[in-house]
């Protein structure tokens, strides 16, 4: 807002915050300082205020200084609350500061923020499991391929079982119905005609802890009563388990969850289960799974 002041002298009177007081100055006070003064009222003055005809005359005859004033004003959020310059026969008043809002742009770019952010956050912790959730052996329930039900397939060394592989002797593979299983339909003997072992290689994070468990029982059908394995990592055996087929029949086997953990050296770790029962009635394992003990 520009507010223009006329005044006779170029030594302009002093403005005290945003009130303007300045009067017409004659050449040095008398007639003529008498004569500017009433010659133009006050800002705040009498709206009604006449001049006299020497005032008139005193101001005609007055070189005139045009001034223009800026006064603050409103402007809008974080802005000053001004000021306006009264009108003759208006009362000063001053402009109320408006509320501060938020624009819908600024709103949209913090949202935006806090939603990077939180993604930024799902996407790490997702690409861990995603990693993590690789180290779960394939297939831990047995179920590829799926065998003819109530039937007994028997795979040799270097032959493989769905993901897995059997690394020595021979292992069995039974089918739907042959007896009861942990988990899914299938199930493995670790003794097929001789002591067998199988194993699987899957990624793992270098110094990230693992927990193993899997669901262990015995073949019912033959001797011993104690049926004996072991669990190796990497070549090394981490737990000899045993179960006793007591009292246990096809369709109540009985089945423990057995664990065990350890600690990966590096992106890949083989885990082997093998049976060391010296029979053709070995230990009996499914659900077979591998998870990581913390996420880092």
């Amino acid at each position: 807002m520009i507010a223009t002041l006329q005044h006779a002298d170029p030594t302009f009177s002093r403005l005290h915050g945003s009130t303007v007081r300045g009067a017409p100055i004659g050449d040095g006070g008398g007639a003529g300082a008498a004569a500017g003064r009433s010659a133009r009222p006050d800002v705040h003055g009498d709206p009604n205020a006449t001049s006299s005809p020497a005032a008139s005359t005193s101001t005609a005859t007055t070189a005139a200084t045009t001034h223009h004033l800026r006064f603050p004003c409103d402007r809008g959020p974080g802005g000053s609350t001004g000021t306006r310059l009264s009108e003759p026969g208006r009362e000063k008043r001053s402009l109320p500061r408006p509320r501060w809002r938020p624009s819908r742009r600024r709103i949209a770019i913090t949202v935006g923020a806090i939603l990077a952010l939180v993604a930024t956050s799902v996407i790490v912790r997702a690409g861990l499991l995603t990693h993590s959730t690789r180290a779960t052996p394939v297939d831990g329930g047995f179920e590829t391929p799926q065998i003819p039900s109530y039937t007994t397939a028997t795979v040799a060394a270097g032959q493989s079982v769905g993901a897995w592989t059997v690394t020595q002797g021979n292992v069995d593979l039974l089918g739907s119905g042959f007896w009861s299983a942990a988990e899914g339909t299938q199930s493995v003997d670790l003794g097929g005609l001789v002591n067998g072992a199988i194993a699987q290689t899957f990624s793992t994070i270098p110094g990230q802890t693992y927990m193993v468990e899997f669901a262990l029982a015995g073949n019912p059908d033959g001797p011993p009563s104690v049926k004996a394995g072991r669990a190796s990592v990497n070549g090394q055996p981490v737990m000899d388990f045993t179960s006793d087929i007591t009292g246990m029949s096809r369709s109540n086997m009985g089945y423990r969850k057995m664990r065990f953990s350890f600690t990966s050296s590096g992106t890949q770790t083989t885990i082997e289960f093998a049976s060391t029962s010296g029979t053709a009635w070995g230990p009996v394992i499914d659900d077979v799974s591998v998870a990581p003990v913390s996420l880092r």
